[in-house]
Formats: C-alpha cells, structure tokens, sequence
C-alpha cells in the first residue's frame, strides 16, 4: 500500500532536474537569512508530523489532514510572508543551507510551498 505523506514535506526535496541551478537556487549565508529559512522548516516540520499522524490514526480523508492544524498553517502562512517581504528574491527559487553545527544541508522550494499554502486555503471555506 502506498504510504501518503504530508503535501507540506514536498517542499523541502530536490528541485526539478531540469532547472538551472544558477537562475532558480539561492544558497544562503547571512545569518538573518538563514534563521528566516530555519524558522520556515520547523514550522512545515511541525504540519507535516501533525499530518502524518492525521494520515495514521484516519482522523480525516489524507487530502484534508493539514486542515487539523489551522493555528500552524497561519504560522507558516504568516512566516512565509514575512520570509517573503524580507527577501523578495526567494519568491520563485529553491532556498538552500547549511546548518553551521553538523554542515548538514537543508532546503526549500518556495514555488512548492506557495501553492502548498494556498490550497490549504480551501480549509477555511
């Protein structure tokens, strides 16, 4: 049996193949920025453990389990915003870095999220 997992985790795998690495990722830096990215990927973290658990205990058709956890989904509606207003250049790009402990890669697609967040709209109609 297929194992579904949350629409949000889909945001932070690889970029399409065929993009052009140099016009469609930015790899951050500057400290600020990354910490903007880090708070990004802890909130899709905490959606989609939500999700997955929503997924296994059937709590909601798997198409609706993000709809469980509206206060999380305006954190991370509201900290993409924010991400976006202070770094208007990630809008359509593939945000990468390195956590500075342990050197482990980390990213983002935004494209993806943005789209992952507006069907995630629908739950409040």
């Amino acid at each position: 049996m297929l194992k579904l997992h949350s629409l949000f985790i889909l945001a932070m795998t690889a970029w399409p193949l065929a993009a052009n690495a140099d016009s469609s990722q930015i790899s951050l830096v500057n400290p600020k920025q990354i910490s903007r990215a880090v708070a990004l990927e802890n909130d899709i973290d905490k959606i989609s453990q939500g999700v997955s658990e929503c997924v296994a205990a059937e709590k909601a058709p798997a198409d609706k389990c993000y709809c469980q956890y509206p206060k999380e989904l305006k954190t991370l509606g509201d900290d993409f915003n924010l991400a976006l207003r202070e770094n208007p250049s990630w809008k359509d790009k593939l945000i990468s870095w390195q956590d500075a402990l342990n050197g482990k890669g980390h990213s983002i697609a935004m494209p993806t999220l943005a789209k992952q967040l507006a069907m995630a709209a629908s739950c409040e109609k």
